[in-house]
């Protein structure tokens, strides 16, 4: 991990970057703190078909991701150069298109793909996708950290019609995984190999069943009345499960200035047949599970936020019913927004998490010039009598943030992750669950043209 010290004295020693959310006049696209990309400039209404293709944009993008790990039973280091060049026609009679390629060049192979390859319909505050595009769900996003990002194949429906509410509607066929350059199944592990992937829900099963398994969801957010934020998602596999998510956010302001936000998700699954395929454990292990047949199960999550001017400081809970492990392996965790942190997988039967988070975004007569900086320390609790689960651990993480005033279309991340073992864990058979030690350290560098 010397490495690691080096990466961090050189992102700090610089001051020449800003990390900041006001568009400059040179940007197309800018890349958020969550990695995905927002389309500041887009093509305009045309009034032939010729002009379709003539006043379309291309938006690039360049970026490095790399890392280096070191875990209790091996290390390495991961070097990765890639990007993308996408293409969105002007809109001609509500219609439109949007082709991409991506690419990742590492030390094992070069990736290429498209990722994005739909057709649009846009009318007013209505928007169809047709193809292959990415969402932004409440279990269900793009997550990019594998340098491609994640994706979708089917029928998108987006309308903002109603007012103050979003509505999103999804009937989706297939998923590219972010590390993939191929669409498959969405919840068969034989080709979604992701690390939320339910294990025992095989290709082989599913066919011997005749379920095809395709992905509904909706997902509705209203904002009518003043400060209060509700969510509603559901999300499903016919025939498999489903999960229903309620969410209230809420937010008050002193005289001060401290902004108070208090938020709560409860999610319910639903087993429709998974369990008695896969059972109980997403590792396929369901020693110490009370029903190991059954994916009935709910997480509860909680938070309350403090901010003031550029600092803010997060509590965060959540909690696992003693039932089955939470299904999500469409690259969103069911934690995200509370407790997920550096894709941590704490929604195994029977775990909970207690997190503290910090942010604090420094101001251009600083030193430190605009850098943003995220803080998280973790106490991740599992189930002592489920061999299957980590060991208890803490989890240390600490992120940089970066812009170059002169150039906003540069973006420079610094991720550190530390995760230790509480104390060891003996199972009945006198074997000793796997340590959860592990470092590690990714340095991404964006640059959008």
């Amino acid at each position: 991990m010397k490495n690691s010290i080096i990466l961090i004295s050189l992102l700090v020693g610089s001051n020449s970057l800003l990390y900041g959310d006001i568009p400059s006049s040179k940007q197309k696209s800018k890349i958020q703190c969550n990695m995905t990309v927002k389309y500041i400039k887009r093509p305009k209404n045309v009034d032939s078909l010729s002009q379709l293709l003539t006043d379309g944009m291309f938006y690039g993008r360049f970026r490095t991701n790399n890392s280096i790990y070191e875990k209790i039973d091996k290390s390495g280091d991961s070097i990765n150069l890639g990007g993308s060049l996408l293409y969105k026609s002007a809109r001609y009679k509500h219609l439109s298109f949007t082709s991409s390629i991506y690419f990742n060049n590492n030390k094992k192979d070069t990736i290429l793909t498209s990722a994005q390859s739909y057709i649009a319909y846009t009318k007013s505050r209505v928007k169809v996708k047709l193809g292959r595009f990415l969402i932004e769900t409440l279990l269900a996003k793009s997550h990019d950290t594998g340098m491609i990002p994640n994706a979708f194949e089917g029928a998108y429906l987006k309308s903002s019609i109603i007012s103050k509410n979003k509505i999103q509607l999804a009937y989706l066929t297939k998923q590219k995984l972010n590390s993939h350059d191929k669409f498959h199944h969405l919840l068969a592990f034989d080709e979604n190999d992701d690390g939320a992937m339910h294990r025992g829900i095989t290709l082989e099963k599913l066919n011997e069943k005749n379920i095809k398994d395709r992905l509904i969801i909706f997902e509705i957010e209203n904002r009518n009345i003043k400060n209060l934020n509700l969510l509603l998602n559901y999300t499903s596999v016919p025939k498999l499960l489903s999960l229903l998510s309620i969410e209230g956010k809420i937010k008050f302001k002193n005289r001060s200035g401290l902004l108070i936000k208090p938020a709560i998700r409860y999610t319910h699954q639903f087993d429709n047949g998974a369990g008695e395929i896969g059972g109980a454990n997403l590792r396929d292990d369901t020693r110490g599970y009370n029903n190991p047949n059954s994916l009935t199960s709910s997480i509860l999550l909680s938070r309350v936020d403090f901010q003031y001017k550029s600092a803010s400081l997060r509590l965060a809970y959540s909690k696992v019913a003693d039932k089955g492990d939470i299904v999500a392996p469409w690259q969103s965790a069911p934690t995200i927004g509370y407790t997920s942190a550096m894709s941590q997988k704490n929604w195994y039967a029977n775990s909970s998490t207690v997190m503290i988070r910090g942010d604090y975004s420094f101001s251009s007569d600083t030193p430190l010039n605009g850098m943003h900086i995220v803080g998280r320390y973790a106490i991740e609790n599992f189930d002592d009598n489920k061999p299957s689960q980590s060991s208890d651990k803490n989890l240390y993480t600490l992120d940089f943030i970066k812009r170059f005033k002169s150039n906003p279309n540069l973006m420079v991340k610094l991720r550190t992750k530390f995760e230790r073992e509480r104390y060891r864990i003996q199972n009945s058979d006198k074997s000793y669950k796997k340590s959860p030690y592990s470092n590690e350290v990714r340095l991404e560098i964006n640059y959008l043209f």
